[in-house]
């Protein structure tokens, strides 16, 4: 089973998006193994 680790706004604020494009979060999810995997989606 995948656990919820962590959601984070992905934007920093050190990189400007492009006009229209969506705002993104980060999501961190870990296995019952311990195993990590870490992706950005778009938010909404």
């Amino acid at each position: 089973m995948w656990t919820v680790k962590q959601l984070q706004e992905a934007d920093y604020g050190c990189e400007e998006r492009m006009p229209g494009e969506p705002l993104k979060t980060l999501v961190v999810l870990e296995s019952d193994d311990g195993r990590v995997c870490q992706f950005e989606v778009a938010d909404g």
